[in-house]
């Protein structure tokens, strides 16, 4: 063979060997894997300690024929010498001795000890009781809590690890439970917290409690009865649901089908607190109890025994004190729609940091009513009505002129309503069958009013602001009287209005009007509507002094300064007095200066002192001896009685048969009649400043013209003195004087100066 050949055939074997190797190698090493894969799939070698496995575990309590508990698991572990047994997946299920519930314990393992009939869950454990009727979660509570221990023969399971718990109505938690399976109470040993009311679900057409604020419950400890659907908390009970607190030795928690609250019961001594934002409230009484609704809300509360409720606000305290309350509340709200309280009721407020600012309220019985709101809202007080007659009384301090004086008031009446502002203090008393109020300020005489019905008002400090009276109102004080039939007391104006068939009457005048009011801080007097004064008294020493008889004073309003002895009377302001009147928009009387003015749209009416014509002068068309009436007008007339002078200014303008007078203003002199016996008349007239004097057919102008009554004539003067007539002849001169009864006219020139006289003359 050839070199060659046999290097290429050992080529071919090296070749083949390799593949050969590689392939053994392959096989080998697949069926190494498929080895693995079945050693992991086999079950592990049972160790040394374990003296059986099973694939499920199970046994039952019963009595009769009657199943109490079972307990089930998927796995059970014997160990060899110590009776322990490790279930897997347990579960415990508790019908009852009547066969009236499903509850069940749920965990992931427990050592059993058989020698014992013990049960211990190290880990999470959950337990859920159950009616048997019920529903799948309907009627359940779920709890949730840790290192448990079962007994197999009394079918108790108890832990002192830290406990939650949910049902349909709300949740809680605590330390240490206990729970039988014969009974069904469960029983929660200390640090109780509860909360209902958070996850109620709403039902259709209804709010769910969860919309309101939560119920919060804290105790010692806690026994939940299955039989009687009772919870019962116990020692240092604390309740709390949004601003409301309840504070009790004992809590009684009865509940309906469902497991929701129905009804509460606090006992030894509860105290009830209420941290609003209007300020604190607190309610006191030997027991305290409420109905509450399926859905969680409160429907009514009662409190009795020595019952004593009050609050502080911004606005004052208030301090209420009965026998007995009973509280309704408005549905899904959670708040007060109906308060009666009874057996000695008394009510008692004061200012805030004042003590001698204070209410008091007497009755037997009294019903309270509250405002519906939205429910984020604090309580907010509506009205209150007395059962049987009562009596309220108020003390403090006012302003009476400028100084601060004590004031008591006193109403009395057969039966009392009260409504309530914002912050829960009075707005407003109702008094009806016949109303008594007596009110003293300082010094002064006291005011008494009667009516049959009565209505005061309060400001937001708790003080009364306004007292209204209706029907047969009489009113004194001092020597002023009143009636009408509406009265009116503002307290911060320390006034009384009065409306309806107004009489005002003093020892100097009789006023009546629609409506009257007094201020007595000012000592002013006010009346409005249909205003008619009559003046008691007359002659010397009177402002009106135009005639020997009593003055009257009409107008729209009047306003009068009763110390002063000033009254202002505006709108279609009249005054009459013997054959004198005096009309404008105002007429104002001062006593003091004896002085009266009349301003805006001034028309007045006077008689004329009698003309007698000097002799030889014709009497023309008037009559001598008669009296005539002069009518004055003018934007202001100022009128003084013990100079018997009137001043007419802003366009001031006479007028009488024979002629008129216009100026920019006007001196009116009067003087009395025959002995004094008769009105004042005016004998006298001097208008100064663009004087036009009109008579008959004759136009005089000057600066400054002169009247005379009794002569019939007219000086004009000052300026340039000029008369005109219908023919159109023009007299000037220094002065001129003409008289009402002849067509003569008296020039008189100045030295120096010409008199000038123009005559028409016809083409």
């Amino acid at each position: 063979m050839r070199n060659s050949e046999a290097q290429r055939y050992a080529r071919w074997s090296a070749a083949m060997a390799g593949l050969l190797v590689v392939f053994v190698t392959g096989v080998y090493l697949q069926r190494l894997w498929l080895a693995k894969q079945v050693e992991k799939k086999a079950p592990p070698p049972v160790p040394p300690t374990v003296e059986q496995r099973s694939a499920e575990f199970s046994f039952s309590k019963v009595e009769g024929q009657r199943t109490i508990f079972t307990v089930h698991s998927s796995q059970a572990t014997q160990f060899k010498g110590n009776n322990r047994n490790l279930l897997e997946d347990v579960s415990i299920t508790v019908y009852g001795k009547k066969g009236e519930r499903h509850d069940t314990v749920r965990t992931h393992a427990c050592d059993f000890i058989s020698s014992t009939g013990k049960i211990s869950c190290a880990g999470e454990v959950l337990i859920d009781l159950r009616d048997a009727k019920a529903p799948a979660e309907s009627r359940v509570i779920h709890v949730a809590t840790s290192s448990v221990s079962f007994d197999r023969d009394s079918g108790e399971v108890q832990t002192d690890q830290p406990v939650t718990f949910q049902w349909p109505t709300g949740t809680g938690r605590a330390v240490g439970a206990h729970y039988s399976s014969t009974s069904g109470m469960l029983s929660l040993e200390s640090a109780v917290e509860l909360t209902m009311g958070s996850a109620l679900p709403a039902k259709p057409g209804r709010f769910a409690a969860s919309e309101a604020d939560p119920l919060r419950l804290e105790s010692n400890r806690m026994e939940f009865r299955r039989d009687t659907r009772t919870v019962q908390l116990a020692g240092a009970v604390h309740a709390q649901q949004g601003v409301r607190e309840l504070a009790a030795d004992s809590l009684l928690l009865e509940l309906d089908a469902e497991f929701s609250a129905r009804r509460l019961v606090a006992g030894g001594h509860p105290q009830l607190r209420e941290a609003g934002s209007q300020g604190p409230a607190v309610l006191e009484a030997d027991e305290i109890s409420a109905l509450l609704t399926p859905d969680g809300w409160v429907e009514s509360a009662v409190a009795t025994g020595d019952v004593h409720g009050s609050r502080t606000t911004p606005a004052g305290s208030d301090e209420l004190r009965a026998g007995r309350t009973q509280l309704t509340l408005f549905p899904e709200r959670n708040q007060p729609r109906v308060l009666t309280v009874d057996g000695g009721v008394t009510m008692d407020s004061q200012a805030p940091g004042d003590s001698q600012s204070t209410r008091h309220l007497e009755t037997q019985a009294l019903e309270v009513e509250f405002a519906a709101g939205p429910r984020s809202q604090p309580t907010r007080l509506q009205s209150a009505r007395t059962l049987a007659p009562a009596r309220a009384e108020w003390h403090g301090m006012t302003i009476l002129s400028g100084k601060s004086v004590k004031q008591a008031m006193r109403i009395n009446g057969q039966v009392m309503e009260l409504a309530f502002a914002g912050q829960n203090q009075v707005r407003q008393l109702v008094s009806r069958g016949g109303a008594e109020v007596a009110r003293q300020l300082g010094d002064n005489p006291q005011q008494t009013t009667q009516s049959r019905e009565l209505t005061a008002t309060f400001s937001s400090g708790g003080e009364w602001s306004a007292i209204d009276q209706a029907g047969e109102v009489q009113f004194r004080e001092g020597q002023r009287t009143a009636q009408a039939e509406h009265a009116h007391l503002d307290r911060e104006a320390n006034a009384a209005i009065l409306s309806g068939s107004v009489v005002l009457a003093d020892a100097a005048s009789r006023t009546t009007a629609q409506s009257a009011t007094f201020n007595q801080n000012s000592n002013e007097v006010r009346a409005d509507g249909n205003v008619l004064t009559t003046e008691l008294r007359a002659g010397p020493g009177t402002v009106a002094n135009f005639a020997p008889e009593a003055a009257h004073i009409s107008a729209d309003h009047l306003v009068a300064d009763s110390a002063r002895g000033h009254a202002v009377y505006t709108g279609h302001g009249r005054l009459w007095q013997g054959g004198s009147v005096v009309e404008a928009d105002t007429i104002e009387l001062d006593n003091p200066s004896r002085s009266l003015v009349a301003r805006g749209q001034v028309h007045a009416g006077f008689p004329q002192a009698t003309w007698n014509p000097r002799l030889g002068q014709a009497t023309g068309p008037r009559q001598s001896h008669r009296q005539e009436l002069w009518r004055a007008q003018g934007g202001t007339l100022t009128y003084w009685a013990q100079e018997s002078l009137a001043k007419l200014e802003q366009d001031a303008r006479a007028d009488s048969p024979e002629g008129s007078i216009r100026s920019n203003q006007m001196d009116l002199y009067f003087s009395p009649g025959a002995a004094g016996a008769t009105s004042e008349q005016l004998t006298r007239a001097v208008a100064t400043g663009d004087v036009t004097v009109l008579q008959n057919d004759r136009r005089g102008t000057s600066n400054r013209a002169e009247y005379t009554a009794a002569e019939g004539k007219f000086v004009l003067s000052e300026g340039k003195p000029t008369l005109y007539d219908s023919t159109g002849d023009t007299t000037s001169g220094r002065q001129l004087t003409f008289y009402f009864a002849d067509d003569n006219i008296v020039v008189d020139s100045e030295e120096g100066s010409r008199t000038i006289t123009l005559h028409q003359v016809e083409k």
